[in-house]
């Protein structure tokens, strides 16, 4: 067994207030309302990637998506956190993140708060950012909702990255029909919520099916279906709250290994638990609990057996904390957090037992419109941590030594100052000390992010600079040859890199809102002004710029039309694949530009208690270059039908 030491420290973060129940606005963050995405035509939380503003996103099958929040790590590191209602939910599997797996339609949805920078929320670091999903709260006492989705592609060349030339094949993906039905009982002090959620899409060429037996030696391609269930229970008392929520997904996938450079065709399963209470022990005190159970197993479908793949991992968290609100403009809160992991194996032998104890206090100090955070972490993990996704014999073993934070928003006053400025910074760095033939790497990422804000009566606009990202990683392995030994793998690594480089960025964002008519566009752009070789192309598999337009047209609140559109620049295409006989060899793309127009129209029935829409995306491209690094850009209508009754 090969162990190594590791000594992380995580930095300057940012720690913003949050509201329990919805989104708002505050310095660099985006906020989507469900209403919003709904009349966009997004029934999958998972397609938010295609519109936020300073993130890029990249989907296989059009569930799992690999996604680079405001570039605070490189493509294919799904770095982020997400949580629902407040509560940590983790559906995520190697370097992909399924947010669909929620189990909660867009339908369901009263805002999607998408932090772009370091943020501590509960003693929970996401030094990737953070996405954070509020549902609705229903009034009535029995809430029921039934939700529908359908879309038919045309000049689809597969949901398949591998892009080959042999592997390029049109064929039209049926995508759903999906479908999600909830019921919600509300009373004064307790509340209950129970859905069910189905999302497939099905590849309906032969081509397709003959090409990859060929290619990824599976008898047969999986339909790609998602169960989700949710239950929820939430208490409300005096100077108590509980809430207490589960979801589970059972997912038939293909997910793509960037290890062996193909997809797998997958059965993956999670089951996750999680309770929050809050209770007040004092004037100006208040008690937060927090834990959760996640436990999530991954195996190969029946019918593949060359690439065999098995995975079983369980978590446990426990946090608790104490929020302070002084009279006057101070609040600080202080808690420590306790994690438990256990994961198995391909081969199901365990190979990772993880604890970690960790406490954190941070302090926000509000005069006017003058924000000031800072916090500091500090804690100690030991145990076997897998470090590889197919390399198995890859493991650490690490003490986390502080972290902190400091940042200043001067927001604006609506009454008198319209004009608004943050200015944030960030670190996060990483050192693994190589113990017998393992490899050693180092890891590290500074950020600084600085940005203004205007708001008048019907428009606003903001800027956010990126004016330095600097990200740089040692780690002694070129290449990697991956070959199948018995239920398990060889992993032979050779030779050493170093990714050193800096990126700079630039967000504009100019909206402007009438009684009728919404509009907004967003222009970002990133690039790597300075890197070695392995830092470029780490980055300019990212579009460097990325567009998003949006007109909606409100002529009265039973009626809604949008038409938006989305750009994504040039981007290279890099991968270690099997090339001419040559493991070591990397092949690499071009990657076309993509532009995408979208038109639907929305119409509510019966005082708002059925909504039905069409939407058509890409109208005037029937096929175009598959696009890796985005959504799919083929022609598609969309049918969605919500009936809520109460």
């Amino acid at each position: 067994m090969k162990l190594t030491l590791c000594i992380a420290s995580i930095a300057t973060l940012v720690l913003i207030a949050l509201p329990e129940q919805s989104a708002a606005q505050s310095g660099p963050d985006q906020v989507l309302y469900g209403d919003d995405l709904v009349a966009r035509g997004i029934y999958r939380l998972g397609d938010i990637g295609t519109i936020l503003h300073r993130a890029r996103s990249s989907s296989v099958d059009g569930f799992a998506s690999s996604y680079s929040i405001g570039g605070l790590a490189p493509f294919q590191q799904t770095a982020f956190k997400v949580q629902v209602d407040g509560h940590n939910v983790e559906t995520g599997f190697w370097d992909f993140r399924n947010l669909t797996a929620l189990g909660i339609p867009v339908t369901d949805v009263d805002s999607i708060r998408v932090i772009h920078h370091p943020v501590m929320v509960d003693g929970t670091v996401a030094a990737g950012g953070m996405i954070q999903v509020y549902t609705r709260s229903y009034s009535e006492r029995i809430t029921t909702s039934i939700s529908t989705f359908a879309g038919n592609e045309s000049g689809d060349p597969g949901p398949f990255r591998y892009s080959h030339d042999d592997a390029i094949l049109d064929n039209v993906d049926k995508i759903g029909p999906d479908a999600s039905a909830a019921i919600t009982i509300n009373d004064e002090e307790a509340l209950f919520s129970a859905g069910v959620s189905v999302s497939q899409l099905i590849p309906s060429d032969e081509a397709v099916f003959t090409r990859n037996r060929r290619i990824f030696d599976v008898a047969t391609t999986p339909e790609v279906r998602l169960i989700s269930p949710r239950l929820r229970f939430s208490w409300l008392g005096e100077n108590f709250s509980s809430d207490a929520r589960a979801f589970a997904f059972s997912d038939r996938d293909m997910m793509f290994s960037r290890s062996i450079a193909r997809e797998i065709p997958v059965d993956i399963k999670q089951m996750q638990a999680s309770w929050k209470g809050t209770a007040q022990i004092s004037s100006n005190r208040v008690l937060n609990v927090n834990t959760s159970f996640r436990i999530v197993d991954v195996s190969n479908l029946a019918s593949a057996t060359r690439i065999p793949v098995r995975w079983n991992e369980t978590n446990v968290r426990f946090n608790v904390g104490v929020r302070n609100d002084r009279p006057g403009a101070l609040v600080t809160e202080y808690g420590s957090t306790v994690a438990l992991n256990r994961a198995s194996s391909f081969t199901g032998v365990p190979v990772s037992d993880q604890s970690a104890v960790q406490a954190y206090a941070t302090s926000r100090f509000n005069v006017s419109s003058i924000a000031i955070s800072t916090s500091a972490f500090a804690g100690t993990h030991d145990g076997e941590l897998t470090g590889g996704v197919l390399a198995a014999g890859d493991y650490l073993k690490g003490r986390s030594i502080i972290s902190g934070n400091a940042s200043m928003f001067r927001l604006p006053r609506i009454d008198s100052d319209p004009i608004g400025s943050w200015l944030g910074a960030g670190l996060v760095a990483s050192t693994e000390i190589p113990s017998r033939d393992r490899f050693g790497s180092t890891y590290g990422l500074y950020t600084a992010d600085l940005g203004w804000t205007v708001t008048l009566p019907t428009m606003s606009a903001s800027v956010s600079l990126t004016p330095s990202m600097r990200y740089f990683q040692d780690i002694d392995l070129h290449s990697r040859e991956i070959t199948a030994d018995g239920d398990g793998f060889v992993v032979t690594s050779n030779g050493s890199q170093r990714s050193d480089g800096t990126l700079a960025g630039i967000n504009v964002t100019v909206s402007h809102e009438s009684s009728m008519v919404r509009n907004l566009i967003s222009v970002d752009t990133q690039h790597a002004i300075q890197g070695d070789v392995y830092f470029r192309r780490s980055f300019d598999e990212l579009p460097a710029t990325k567009v998003v337009a949006e007109s909606t047209i409100m002529p009265a609140s039973s009626f809604r039309a949008i038409v938006s559109t989305v750009f994504l620049s040039p981007a290279d295409w890099y991968d270690y694949q099997f090339v001419d006989d040559d493991p070591d060899a990397l092949y690499s793309s071009r990657v076309d530009p993509a532009f995408r127009i979208d038109a639907g129209v929305a119409k509510t029935f019966w005082n708002g208690r059925v909504t039905t829409q069409v939407i058509i995306e890409n109208i005037f491209n029937d096929h175009i270059s598959y696009h890796p690094i985005g959504a799919r850009f083929d022609r598609t209508m969309k049918l969605t039908a919500h009936v809520q009754l109460d």
